[in-house]
């Protein structure tokens, strides 16, 4: 074999070699050139169930006797389902449904058949392993009877209000700090600062800022979160209790007037239950701010920053120990909130009715 050509063999090779080097090892990088995917947050959005008309219907203009159809659509696009809940051994525990109640002026128009499923509204909404909530289609029939009085083109509404029940989780990371007069010289874990939250949490109702805060309570250090809540889907809120039924809270006889724009929370931080106040939160012009504390009385169980020992006892016999070698003053937490509220929606149309001749 020449001298030349053994020279573009060994080239040949080389670059094999190199190439699959390259394949196997994902490139510059290193690695398996696999990167797994990450988990997409499904706790974000400002919406729990949207409705929207489907297509051209109901149509914009009719003439008297017509009949026509208003078929309408609703989706979860949030993170909370709203249906029968069971506990893990497929028992039913609660009926948690929505319902889709219609207005319409019976001097211009009829309507067919009642929707057998608009009093039991119930719809999965976004999960870990489900991207998009469930949708669902609702038809009616309306019938435009034949016009009286003088008026030409008379116009009338045809109103769709969803009343439903839903929550908003926020679960954040948040810096505690419990050093009040900063007596520890140790380098800080974290800096408290204000939280902004704006893309929602996957429901109508959102918090929107979280501020931390170190108290002192009867000589003991406490950690405050100042939320702020607001609706931002553009609806109305009604209270939630553990007695009331959908129906009794949407359906006009209920809710009073201490129910509207009220709703309840509870938060906790370490496992600990912080306290939020007694009330139910109450919006005014869609907003609150909210104070939940850690109790003086429970101080939270910070010692969790210990050392595992490995010693030997008198008869020689190896021992393991925890040996406490501070309590944690400064760290990072996730901040667990919870809101409950029933939530009310609506979707209209004007329909013009053309007088013929």
């Amino acid at each position: 074999m020449s001298s030349k050509r053994y020279k573009q063999l060994s080239i040949l090779f080389i670059v094999g070699i190199c190439f699959l080097l390259v394949a196997c090892t994902g490139g510059p990088g290193g690695g398996s050139g696999y990167t797994p995917p990450k988990d997409k947050p499904f706790r974000v959005g400002k919406e729990g169930i949207s409705m929207r008309f489907m297509g051209d219907s109901p149509p914009a203009t009719v003439y008297p006797e017509d009949t026509f159809n208003a078929i309408l659509f609703l989706e979860n696009v949030g993170a909370y389902t709203v249906g029968i809940t069971v506990d893990p051994d497929g028992t039913k525990i609660g009926e948690e449904h929505g319902i889709l109640s219609i207005t319409y002026d019976s001097f211009y128009l009829l309507t067919g058949a009642p929707d057998p499923n608009k009093n039991n509204i119930q719809l999965r909404g976004k999960s870990l392993t489900e991207a998009r909530g469930a949708g669902d289609t609702h038809e009616y029939t309306f019938y435009a009877k034949p016009l009286q009085g003088q008026r030409e083109h008379p116009t009338t509404p045809i109103i769709f209000t969803l009343c439903y029940p839903y929550e908003t989780t926020l679960i954040q990371d948040v810096c505690v700090d419990l050093d009040y007069y900063n007596m520890d010289q140790r380098d800080k874990v974290c800096q408290i600062k204000t939280i902004s939250l704006d893309k929602g949490q996957g429901a109508p109702i959102a918090i929107t800022n979280v501020e931390p805060r170190a108290l002192i309570v009867n000589g003991i250090s406490i950690v405050e979160f100042v939320l702020d809540i607001e609706n931002v889907a553009g609806g109305n809120v009604i209270s939630w209790d553990d007695v009331s039924t959908t129906e009794q809270k949407c359906n006009g006889a209920k809710p009073d007037r201490d129910d509207w724009n009220a709703l309840t929370i509870s938060a906790s931080l370490m496992g600990q239950q912080l306290d939020c106040g007694n009330k139910p939160v109450r919006l005014v012009e869609n907003k609150a701010k909210v104070r939940c504390r850690s109790s003086d009385r429970d101080p939270l169980d910070t010692t969790a920053w210990s050392r595992y020992n490995h010693e030997e006892n008198d008869a020689g016999d190896t021992v393991d120990s925890y040996v406490l070698i501070g309590s944690a003053k400064n760290f990072i937490s996730s901040l667990y909130v919870n809101l409950k509220y029933y939530y009310q929606s609506s979707q209209s149309k004007q329909i013009e009715i053309l007088r013929v001749g």
